[in-house]
């Protein structure tokens, strides 16, 4: 209730500090409420984790939305929820090299996931019925929500290996995307994120699979910079053109 109230003064007040400190407490608090339930048994740590990376994505199609809607804030939502989602769904790989034994979904983790997807299942409904978002790019999400909620499974479903290269191929790609979509919107904190994505990703791939081989690492590296060089490039290069007409 006071989380809400500050909120409402700070949006009433256009207050973009005080916003992006609530949107971070109250990312810090969701979270402690996960861990609490990992602590007295309730969910698993990799359900947990699940969950809270639905949530991010949530939060990021909402934020989206509004944003799309002219509400003051809405790109802190946005943002924030991406820089979430992506380093959730960075470290989540993690877990898979961790989750030898095979678990079941507990019944709060049903709840809060049915929860989630209901949500987010609304809120691209509606982006759609206003024609912000096409039906491709909802059912992307669609299955992106599934595939963040499978993959305390996933090694379970396919091995290891499999699991870590098939999560590391959907990684890539959504960064790409990432990178992509901050062109084409021209929004700086999306592309800067995909570029990070992609470059943190390569350099992951690097130390799973060569180990210390020093070279291959630097050309992910300097493969991700690269690529990140080239959109930030696009981006000028694009709004130049706007500017002059063309």
């Amino acid at each position: 209730v006071l989380w809400l109230m500050l909120a409402g003064s700070a949006w009433r007040m256009r207050g973009l500090a005080s916003l992006t400190i609530l949107m971070l407490a109250g990312l810090f608090f969701a979270g402690n409420l996960l861990i609490q339930a990992v602590d007295h048994d309730l969910l698993h740590r990799s359900a947990a984790l699940s969950l809270f990376a639905l949530l991010a994505l949530c939060l990021t199609v909402l934020g989206g939305a509004a944003r799309r809607g002219g509400l003051y804030g809405a790109f802190i939502v946005q943002d924030w929820g991406g820089i979430v989602l992506l380093l959730v769904g960075f470290f989540f790989q993690f877990r898979i090299t961790k989750d030898k034994a095979v678990f079941m979904p507990e019944p709060l983790w049903w709840a809060l996931a049915g929860a989630g997807v209901v949500f987010l299942g609304f809120l691209l409904w509606r982006s759609i019925g206003k024609k912000h978002m096409r039906s491709a790019e909802a059912l992307f999400i669609i299955i992106a929500a599934a595939g963040l909620l499978s993959v305390p499974w996933l090694r379970a479903t396919i091995g290891q290996t499999a699991a870590q290269i098939l999560y590391g191929g959907v990684f890539f790609t959504v960064s790409i995307l990432a990178i992509m979509r901050g062109l084409t919107q021209d929004q700086k904190a999306l592309l800067w994120l995909g570029g990070a994505a992609f470059t943190a990703e390569a350099l992951y791939a690097y130390f799973e699979t060569f180990k210390d081989l020093l070279s291959t690492s630097l050309f992910f590296f300097f493969g991700g910079v690269l690529l990140l060089g080239f959109a930030l490039a696009a981006m000028r290069y694009a709004r130049t053109m706007r500017k002059g007409g063309s």
